[in-house]
């Protein structure tokens, strides 16, 4: 997903091609990043949460599904953020992703496309 996204623009739809071992329904986690402090010994960042992007049923493999950037009806605002797929069965989460970091600027374009560890 890191190349996709890299470049984008907010404006257009941004492509997501999240893996699956078996059919689910995926869905993303956006929250954007405030600040860093330490937890048990490590630097995190410290995150505030935007809201969820439910994006449909994948099937057992490579998936694409086009995200228009936007999270609750509002496109992001410049900052930093943390994007995070989940699966889910029904209301309860089954698995969850490595988050990717990026940076939107205001003109809206997408850089800085990173895998947070």
């Amino acid at each position: 997903c890191l190349s996709s996204i890299s470049g984008a623009t907010t404006t257009s739809p941004i492509p997501l091609k999240p893996g699956s071992t078996l059919r689910t329904t995926i869905g993303i986690f956006v929250a954007r990043v405030t600040g860093r402090h330490k937890l048990l010994g490590r630097t995190v960042p410290r995150i505030r949460v935007v809201g969820r992007v439910p994006l449909g049923t994948a099937r057992k493999g490579r998936n694409t599904f086009r995200w228009n950037g936007k999270v609750n009806g509002r496109t992001l605002k410049a900052g930093t953020y943390l994007l995070t797929f989940r699966a889910l069965r029904g209301d309860a989460v089954t698995e969850l992703s490595g988050s990717i970091r990026f940076k939107v600027a205001r003109s809206g374009k997408i850089t800085n496309v990173r895998r947070e560890r």
